[in-house]
């Protein structure tokens, strides 16, 4: 899992990534995200697979 933040004085943006560094494909990824209803999300889509060394 990796985390990306940028800010723009009090507006701020976070991204996280799932990868994959083994040899081997990751089967039924899913992802759980729970939003405070006072922030703005956009939520894409998680794959169920995640190839080898790829995120």
């Amino acid at each position: 899992i990796g985390i990306k933040a940028e800010w723009r004085a009090h507006h701020g943006r976070l991204v996280l990534f799932l990868g994959n560094k083994n040899t081997s494909p990751l089967d039924s990824v899913q992802a759980l995200i729970l939003p405070p209803s006072h922030l703005k999300m956009e939520l894409s889509v998680v794959p169920e697979t995640i190839p080898p060394r790829s995120q």
